[in-house]
């Protein structure tokens, strides 16, 4: 989305100002008050980024209208008749060729004889935020790294919408991930029909100077896979 078009979907311009310099008809001797009161108010509220992919806002015959992007209808676009009748257009535009009304960005995938497929995938915050944590506790990185300016300048050259959270926050999804984990452990060995083996593997530090313990058990489900 280009400059141009984003302050068209975040600003609406004064009527009212821009009609009163071309016509000259601000008195002399008017106070603040009164040009305040002369000059038309309009709402300017943001516009959702989701509906705004597959609308444009348009001035047509001094009125400010909204043309879908696949079948050319025109519909209100005054900034207090909200969006809601542009959801239920899109949700029945023959013509639309996006199927989800939230952004969609196109996503390359490699397959066999170095085959490249160009696929459509809508950005979702949550799954990035599960693979942040995901990466922090497979490769044991800092909780900290989280509020480094060069990762947050990474993320957002990487993929601007993507909202970077605090050190707490992935603190406290860590934690929320070990409790469900552990419980389907929990639930995982009250079901297995074999015996356990439980091993166990202590180290120390060096540069915390403390003691850790890793207990691992061993069994075999099922299908006689060993499992751990």
């Amino acid at each position: 989305m280009d400059d141009q078009q984003e302050q068209e979907q975040f600003e609406e311009p004064n009527v009212g100002e821009s009609n009163l310099n071309e016509q000259n008809d601000i008195p002399i001797n008017s106070t603040p008050r009164e040009t305040k009161s002369s000059t038309p108010t309009v709402n300017s509220r943001k516009l959702i980024l989701d509906v705004w992919n597959h609308f444009k806002r348009q001035k047509i015959d001094g009125n400010w209208k909204v043309v879908c992007n696949y079948c050319k209808k025109k519909l209100l676009g005054d900034g207090r008749q909200g969006t809601s009748h542009l959801r239920n257009h899109f949700k029945t535009c023959k013509l639309r060729t996006t199927r989800d009304i939230k952004q969609e960005f196109l996503k390359t995938r490699k397959v066999e004889n170095e085959t490249v497929i160009i696929g459509n995938y809508v950005f979702n915050q949550q799954t990035t935020r599960h693979a942040l944590r995901k990466m922090i506790i497979l490769h044991e990185y800092l909780m900290s790294m989280v509020d480094n300016i060069g990762f947050k300048e990474f993320c957002c050259a990487l993929q601007p919408l993507f909202k970077v959270v605090s050190r707490n926050s992935i603190k406290n999804d860590i934690m929320k991930e070990y409790n469900e984990e552990k419980e389907k452990i929990k639930l995982l060995l009250s079901r297995i029909q074999s015996q356990v083996v439980i091993t166990t593997d202590m180290w120390t530090a060096s540069n915390q100077n403390k003691g850790y313990m890793t207990i691992t058990t061993h069994f075999i489900d099922d299908l006689w896979r060993l499992q751990s």
